[in-house]
């Protein structure tokens, strides 16, 4: 079906996640590769993804005459980063993302969502009081954090990452292996939800669970996604989640849940933080950090919680004032 519908130019790459998902749920990731390099919805990306399934990134060239290249900032992110840093600098990769968002975009006043600058020491903070153990990384773009966590986490740190976007999710793989942690991080593609119940089959012999969760996709996917994972017991003891973005676009609803619902019983620590937006002056941004899940889930009783108020509501009683990095 999906061929079909490519081969009538009637499939976007949106479109493809629930495939690709299923693809790998099966352990057919070759199979997943072959169609992105075969697929016309995929074609600006195409020599990537042939990059990707041959571990080798010198054959990967943007092909010529795509007009949605133009349109792509994860392609033109992957070009400008492979023009200025070489194989296996963690540092320089990170480094030529950042001048990408500055140099490339900011001029157009485009946005490029990474967590740089004062978010990315927050990242490396969690980082250093998170407990041993893997990494997960929830709305992976273009791998800026993934990466990140990988360094971090040296030699043996496992990082897996979800991206719902099958571009993002290749550019991001692609990445990876340019900063010489290819083998540490693993993207895999399609609904956050999805993928995080099927996470036991498709790591057999080890049990996913995290001692970090950076959670940077939908906002309004952030409380059902942590709920999910507690409910499948994926987080460590001592385990700390990170959430992007609750204030702009927003997460109401996971902000409600922390400080007045359900995540009052779950994280013995809370904490908001006030940062400015990389790459975008005077634009205020809130990551949250609640840290130290003290029990699990099954083990405490559920209590009722108090009706949800509208989000403006909800967010005028978490308090007027927060701490800025």
């Amino acid at each position: 079906v999906a061929r079909w519908a490519d081969a009538r130019h009637a499939l976007r790459p949106l479109g493809l996640s629930p495939i690709l998902c299923e693809a790998e749920r099966r352990g057919e990731r070759g199979i997943t590769v072959e169609f992105l390099m075969e697929s016309h919805a995929c074609r600006p990306f195409r020599a990537y993804a042939r990059g990707l399934l041959l571990g080798d990134l010198s054959v990967a060239t943007i092909e010529e005459g795509s007009n949605r290249l133009a349109q792509s900032k994860a392609l033109m992110a992957l070009e400008y980063v492979l023009q200025h840093s070489n194989h296996g600098q963690v540092k320089k990769v990170l480094e030529a993302l950042e001048e990408f968002a500055v140099k490339v975009l900011k001029p157009s006043r485009q946005w490029f969502k990474i967590a740089a600058g004062a978010k990315g020491l927050v990242v490396e903070r969690a980082l250093r009081r998170a407990p041993e153990g893997a990494c997960l990384e929830i709305g992976t773009y273009v791998g800026f954090t993934a990466i990140r966590c990988a360094a971090g986490r040296a030699p043996n740190g496992r990082v897996v990452s979800l991206e719902v976007d099958p571009e993002h999710a290749v550019v991001a793989q692609c990445m990876a292996l340019h900063a010489g942690v290819g083998r540490q991080v693993e993207v895999w593609t399609g609904h956050s939800g999805d993928v995080i119940r099927s996470l036991p089959e498709r790591y057999p012999g080890w049990t996913p669970r995290f001692a970090m969760v950076f959670m940077d996709q939908c906002g309004s996917r952030f409380w059902a996604d942590l709920e999910l994972l507690i409910r499948e017991d994926m987080l460590l003891p001592g385990a700390v989640i990170l959430a992007d973005n609750v204030l702009k676009p927003g997460a109401p609803l996971f902000l409600w849940q922390l400080f007045h619902g359900r995540g009052r019983e779950l994280f013995s620590q809370r904490q908001l933080i006030s940062l400015e937006e990389f790459a975008m002056p005077g634009v205020e941004e809130l990551i949250r950090l609640p840290l130290r899940r003290f029990q699990p889930w099954s083990s405490r009783p559920i209590k009722c919680v108090p009706k949800l108020p509208p989000p403006a509501a909800c967010l005028s009683k978490i308090g007027p004032s927060l701490p800025r990095a």
